[in-house]
């Protein structure tokens, strides 16, 4: 199955967000969808995280309320190959 790792805040804010779009939205496409907070193995959680963005076939970051693009916080994932995608809500008016 292939896999996506999705990078995003964590907290009540953000779980609506995760649990019924993200998380929802890969599965119904036939991925596997962790971020941090799933990976339950004792060790490193900073390797662990690395690892499964580095094995991670697609990778999904969601930067609302954090920088105004993308680019920033995806440029630090350039030396992984897996395709990137960045989400940001439009804010509310």
């Amino acid at each position: 199955m292939p896999k996506v790792f999705t990078v995003m805040p964590i907290g009540d804010a953000s779980h609506a967000l995760w649990q019924e779009g993200i998380q929802a939205a890969c599965v119904d496409a036939g991925f596997q969808c962790d971020r941090a907070d799933v990976i339950l193995d004792p060790g490193l959680i900073v390797a662990q995280v690395y690892d499964a963005i580095a094995s991670a076939d697609v990778i999904i970051g969601e930067m609302t309320d954090r920088i105004r693009t993308c680019s920033t916080k995806s440029d630090m994932l350039t030396p992984l190959a897996s395709p990137r995608f960045c989400l940001r809500r439009r804010p509310l008016t």
